[in-house]
């Protein structure tokens, strides 16, 4: 069971890493170019200290939508919002700072 959720982290943390490039290469490219995987684990692969930074942000985001929804009851307007504007902020973030122009 340890090895099961073991690699189900392992995965989960793999799609935060990848959740920034998928969205700037989406945007620049098309949705052809964000489901390119690969060439988003290869901008991950140019810089991982950068990629590693918006992986715990994008993490972030979402644990604070769920602590404003279920602790602080603010709602899931103004939960979700504010995981969506630090979403983009992370992107533009990782845009300024990516080795990698498209």
């Amino acid at each position: 069971m340890f090895a099961f959720q073991g690699v189900f982290f392992f995965i989960y943390a793999l799609a935060h890493f990848l959740v920034v490039p998928i969205i700037l290469r989406s945007e620049r490219h098309g949705v052809a170019a964000g489901l390119n995987v690969w060439a988003a684990a290869k901008m991950v692969m140019a810089d991982p200290k950068t990629a590693a930074v918006a992986a715990i942000l994008v993490f972030l985001a979402g644990i604070f939508a769920g602590l404003g929804i279920y602790v602080c009851l603010v709602g899931v307007v103004f939960s979700y919002g504010f995981a969506a504007a630090m979403l983009g902020a992370t992107v533009r973030w990782y845009e300024e700072r990516s080795p990698v122009q498209m």
